[in-house]
């Protein structure tokens, strides 16, 4: 069975902490009024000098898991310089979408110039079934801009998003994310808006590409066995809802590409319909990645060991923890 999370308040804050992270938003706010008063090839111009500095000076650990991850799914196949140059694009690629993020207010004035929107019928095709669609998405190119979906196509979208620490910070990200139509719902109580979402046949997007922990079924990605979300799979096997891959790629200094998929079929057929599936999912994940190889996250730690964080197996995923 699908379960909803459990009915319990994320952790507040210490009241001694609030001051602080109070003063922490402020001094952002100062930054991002800056940065947004200038012209969008500028901002991207000083992102990707932070990121230069956070790759060789602030962050060497996020520069070590990097290339840490480059030689695990490239192996032999790529030089020693190949790989730092992917990685330290893949930094100012990340950055650069923290500076987007806080820039979609603006980018809405913009949209028309500076986005394009390739294969959206893959997605009205969909619609037309009337079961919902769930957005397969993965933190590539410029993942937040994604947002603009539902202002330049009038998708009416969903997303689930990671509740920030600071509850200042968590309210004006979401802000930015609901400026342009979409709606942010908490990761922690998302089952229940998601599938009352699908139901009324709308878009929700889910993330497939970082570390699911326990809750994860245990697969090869880049030929290395780690743990994969099922839960788009597990959605669409409930619901009936089609599986669309996307992402925005950027094409050029302050120039954009949204790229719809045709939509993924679901593995009814299938011994283990969800397993199948995901598997599909993440091959083209990984497809998507091995050609865009300097516009996805390799600083996040996609692979860890199994044994400290017991995630599923293959063979664990047996027809009861399929969903009802």
């Amino acid at each position: 069975m699908i379960k909803d999370a459990p009915k319990t308040l994320p952790a507040l804050p210490s009241p001694m902490s609030l001051p602080r992270r109070y003063g922490e938003y402020l001094a952002l706010r100062g930054l991002v009024g800056v940065l947004n008063f200038l012209p969008l090839e500028a901002s991207t111009w000083i992102a990707h000098r932070v990121a230069d500095l956070t790759f060789d000076v602030l962050l060497t650990k996020r520069r070590k898991t990097a290339l840490k991850n480059l030689d695990r799914a490239f192996g032999d196949t790529l030089s020693v310089e190949e790989k730092t140059r992917i990685a330290r694009e893949s930094m100012r690629s990340i950055v650069t979408s923290l500076f987007e993020l806080f820039r979609l207010p603006l980018l809405i004035r913009e949209a028309a110039e500076r986005f394009i929107i390739e294969d959206a019928d893959n997605a009205r095709k969909v619609f037309e079934k009337r079961k919902g669609l769930i957005l397969v998405i993965s933190h590539i190119g410029s993942w937040e801009t994604l947002g603009l979906l539902p202002w330049m196509e009038k998708f009416h979208c969903s997303v689930v998003v990671r509740e920030s620490r600071n509850p200042f910070l968590d309210h004006w990200v979401n802000r930015c994310r609901s400026s342009t139509g979409l709606v942010p719902v908490n990761r922690k109580a998302s089952m229940k808006p998601m599938l009352r979402e699908l139901k009324a046949n709308h878009l929700v997007a889910i993330l497939i590409d970082q570390w699911a922990g326990p809750d994860g079924v245990w697969m090869d990605f880049f030929g290395t066995p780690t743990s994969v979300t099922d839960i788009p799979a597990r959605l669409a096997q409930r619901t009936g809802a089609g599986l669309v891959p996307a992402c925005c790629l950027r094409t050029a200094t302050g120039h954009y590409k949204i790229k719809i998929y045709p939509e993924i079929s679901f593995e009814a057929d299938a011994e283990n319909p969800v397993l199948a599936t995901t598997r599909k999912l993440n091959q083209h994940l990984e497809g998507l990645i091995r050609e865009y190889p300097g516009q996805w996250a390799w600083s996040h730690r996609r692979w860890k060991e199994k044994g400290r964080h017991n995630s599923r197996t293959a063979a664990e995923e047996t027809p009861s923890s399929q969903p009802g």
